[in-house]
């Protein structure tokens, strides 16, 4: 079974997308190609304010960071919480729905671990964390990276990293973490009998909010390191840090091998990117190391993109120099 797969010159091929290892063979292959495919089309979900369910996501984000204030759209205060402009929609363009549910699920979870990191930090509007850009930012990574977003291009590095077939092996066995899906050779059909696609979809999607997560605290800290290291640091110089990430994420993930992956693992790894590396024994694919170096002259981070611009999309602004801070959780 094949799948088109964008070259590094931006042609298309057909190759095996999953690729077929002994044990597992074409059927195997057969039920992540369809876990993928749910997946692919979750993950292309686009916002829609007509969307009761979408729109509570706004609110919900709303309530908790501005507690006992009218739910207002558009608004000044969405860009406190990093949003480029007063309609928070607009940079929903290339994650959309998948990009709000990261960040709404790791604003609620991970606040203290956030005031935490930037404590003691001397605030200058230029230089504090964007935290919505770099939520979405870090949605993106994960969406190009295992090829559940095809046409979403990132911003901060010069050309796709889609991660190999023995990554997205890794990745696709969390759907059936807890089956036994991998524990014993069973037949095709007990294989199909062993969970419902719905679940798995809803397993992965789950290990994705928590893989986000991670990614997001590890760019907070990095941001923090950079910000100590150079007081000078402002926010042109973000998307050296999400090229940093990045290049640690994709290290990370291949270190782990084809499978199968344990969410708790994927998330230590993910937590403490060197450790994982330096277990792995690999350094860093040359592209990740070169693109530390070749983002100069950025004048936008924001990674709402896709491969084909929209004819009547308004240019997207250059980040608010507001962002997530302490003083926003009491309003």
């Amino acid at each position: 079974m094949l799948r088109r797969r964008a070259t590094p010159g931006g042609e298309e091929a057909a190759a095996p997308l999953l690729g077929c290892d002994a044990a597992a063979g074409e059927e195997l292959e057969g039920l992540r190609l369809v876990l993928l495919d749910a997946m692919q089309i979750r993950c292309a979900e686009a916002f829609d304010a007509n969307s009761p369910e979408h729109m509570k996501l706004l609110h919900n984000l709303w309530t908790a960071s501005f507690p006992g204030r009218p739910f207002t759209l558009p608004s000044e205060e969405w860009k406190q919480l990093g949003f480029q402009g007063r309609d928070p929609r607009s940079d929903l363009r290339g994650c959309g729905v998948m990009g709000l549910k990261h960040l709404c699920k790791t604003l609620l979870s991970h606040r203290e671990a956030f005031e935490e990191i930037f404590e003691g930090v001397h605030k200058s509007p230029l230089s504090e964390f964007q935290l919505s850009i770099a939520s979405i930012n870090t949605t993106a990574m994960l969406l190009s990276h295992l090829h559940l977003a095809p046409k979403l291009a990132l911003s901060f590095i010069q050309q796709r990293t889609e991660a190999p077939s023995s990554t997205l092996h890794g990745f696709l066995s969390l759907g059936f973490e807890r089956e036994g899906f991998f524990a014993r050779a069973t037949s095709y059909e007990e294989h199909s009998d062993l969970g419902e696609e719905p679940a798995r979809v809803a397993r992965l999607e789950h290990a994705l909010g928590v893989m986000h997560a991670q990614l997001l605290l590890a760019l907070a800290r990095e941001w923090r390191a950079m910000l100590d290291s150079k007081p000078e640091t402002n926010i042109m110089d973000f998307p050296v840090a999400l090229r940093t990430v990045h290049a640690r994420m994709c290290s990370a993930m291949r270190s782990l091998g084809d499978g199968p992956w344990q969410l708790r693992l994927i998330e230590s790894a993910l937590a403490n990117p060197d450790a994982s590396v330096a277990e792995d024994g690999d350094t860093p694919p040359a592209w990740a190391a070169l693109n530390l170096f070749l983002g100069f002259v950025m004048s936008l981070c924001c990674a709402g993109r896709t491969g084909e611009a929209m004819d009547d999309e308004p240019p997207l602004q250059q980040p608010s120099p507001a962002s997530y801070s302490k003083g926003d959780k009491n309003g």
